[in-house]
């Protein structure tokens, strides 16, 4: 098919996406909880965009991916950063949290270019301060969800009590395929207002992202899955 497709993402990719993450999030996902962009770098920008207003404050450990400050500046979002030792004391983040006055905290996990992958308990940590606030919404960067090994887990921040609702997760089609190229990535997000809210956003910037590269990886992640292609991909950043 050489036509547009939604905004929100063509229909057949939402499907299988629908079909691989439900499980993952114990959660009936619809498509209107997923909205496809033109690489995970666009899901930043559009996710910011969609829960900040000019002026407001997000926070971020650093040292992250310089994309982050970039679209925050592009936007007149104040992006404060804070060490990861902030982040896993729940004292002193809640203190930044009320200090700043954050609209957003940006997760990111497994890390780059840290390279640490977040523990549940730490998650959870996390996620009791968020609970404790009114106004904060999460951004959970998960682009390199297949990328670990040594025996750790992926622990996925939307699926602890009451994140649901409260995070926009982000992916990557090209990091988890090695075809960055096809710049293609995709938003998970529980509340639906928020996602069709982003949704608009992405329809007024690209209208829709390419729909035969958005066909062909539906094909790719139902391939994927049947071979085992998951497992393998940690086995093999295991070797290296």
């Amino acid at each position: 098919n050489f036509q547009y497709t939604a905004p929100r993402g063509d229909p057949a990719l939402i499907e299988t996406l629908m079909k691989h993450y439900s499980p993952l999030y114990a959660q009936d996902l619809t498509a209107e909880n997923f909205a496809v962009s033109c690489g995970a770098q666009e899901g930043i920008f559009t996710s910011l965009m969609t829960l900040c207003n000019p002026g407001d404050t997000a926070l971020i450990v650093t040292p992250c991916f310089p994309a982050y400050f970039n679209s925050a500046k592009s936007l007149s979002i104040n992006l404060k950063s804070m060490p990861l030792s902030c982040l896993l004391d729940q004292e002193k983040l809640r203190a930044k949290i009320e200090e700043t006055d954050a609209r957003v905290l940006i997760l990111n996990t497994p890390s780059s270019p840290l390279g640490k992958v977040f523990t549940m308990p730490e998650l959870a940590s996390i996620a009791d301060v968020v609970n404790s606030t009114e106004n904060l919404t999460v951004i959970s960067d998960e682009v390199y969800e297949g990328v670990i090994f040594d025996g750790r887990e992926h622990n996925r921040f939307a699926s602890l009590p009451g994140m649901h609702e409260r995070t926009i997760s982000l992916f990557s089609f090209g990091k988890l395929f090695s075809c960055t190229g096809w710049r293609l990535g995709y938003a998970i997000g529980g509340c639906r207002e928020t996602m069709h809210a982003l949704s608009c956003i992405t329809s007024t910037i690209n209208f829709c992202t390419p729909t035969p590269l958005q066909r062909a990886a539906g094909k790719v992640f139902e391939v994927a899955e049947k071979e085992g292609y998951f497992s393998w991909l940690s086995e093999m950043m295991q070797e290296k």
